[in-house]
């Protein structure tokens, strides 16, 4: 007897651990990339977490062009550099170190884009918050004011257009988007709804012109498969731990030979050792 509606996921695509993959987008990309860290593959998230199309996109055209930050292009909040780009976790209270990190994280992200085999994009929300001052689209706010943003939601067109672009650009390279399964409680949940809607209709889109491009059915997993509040962290919100890895044994079921599954066995046989503390029993 079936107790829920599991969702069937196929692809012809095989990652292998000789493969190199760079992860973008939202904090459930950085979920999946930590799992494939931990499996031995070879692996870049450098942004952090990213949550719309249009910064996602902004950070691919920066990996893309190796865009390095100057110290003018930092912004200063209670007593720290940071920059609208980028995660907070590159934020530093010395304007030169918080540019280096960013830099570093640019250098490594260009060589991976360069020779990645696959791309892993996670769209969150197609919610956008632009300055005022200049109508740039930020990827993290930064405890900035909120009145110095407005906020827009991107249109399916746009998404679609812009990615098609891009994608086409780079044929050799395999684009697999998700959709976050988080939904986006400040929004309200019938705008998450709505917002995550536009996200999956964009990506289909983009993947029926692209031959290169394809879908991760990320979302449907939870919202379908792992329904049930049991799957669900404290915030009742973002995924527990019992759901991050059955996504992630979907993803490997989806894209994993036996061979690369084998392996990660034996990289997860090496992280349970490294991980191992002896008792001292005198």
């Amino acid at each position: 007897m079936l107790l829920s509606t599991i969702v069937k996921t196929e692809s012809r695509l095989r990652i292998k651990h000789s493969d190199k993959c760079l992860f973008l987008g939202s904090c459930f990309a950085q979920n999946i990339s930590d799992k494939a860290v931990y499996y031995g593959f070879d692996v870049c998230h450098p942004f952090g977490a990213i949550y719309n199309p249009a910064s996602v996109l902004k950070c691919l055209n920066i990996l893309k062009d190796c865009s390095l930050v100057s110290e003018s292009d930092l912004i200063s909040d209670r007593n720290l550099f940071s920059h609208y780009d980028f995660h907070s976790k590159y934020s530093d209270t010395d304007k030169a170190e918080a540019v280096k990190k960013m830099n570093e994280a640019v250098c490594t992200g260009n060589r991976f884009f360069n020779e990645a085999d696959y791309i892993i994009i996670t769209f969150g929300t197609t919610g956008i918050y632009k300055l005022k001052s200049n109508g740039m689209v930020v990827a993290n706010c930064h405890h900035t004011d909120q009145k110095e943003f407005i906020r827009e939601n991107l249109s399916i067109d746009w998404i679609t257009d812009n990615y098609t672009e891009f994608t086409k650009q780079f044929p050799n390279k395999q684009f697999i988007f998700t959709v976050s399964p988080i939904r986006y409680r400040k929004d309200g949940y019938h705008q998450s709804k709505l917002s995550k809607a536009a996200l999956l209709i964009a990506i289909d889109r983009i993947c029926s012109q692209n031959a290169n491009c394809s879908y991760f059915p990320s979302y449907e997993i939870m919202d379908d498969e792992l329904r049930d509040y049991r799957f669900y962290a404290a915030d009742m919100i973002h995924p527990s731990d019992v759901a991050i890895n059955y996504i992630w044994e979907k993803f490997a079921d989806t894209y994993f030979t036996e061979e690369t599954k084998l392996k990660c066995k034996e990289f997860e046989d090496v992280r349970k050792l490294e991980n191992h503390k002896t008792r001292n029993y005198e």
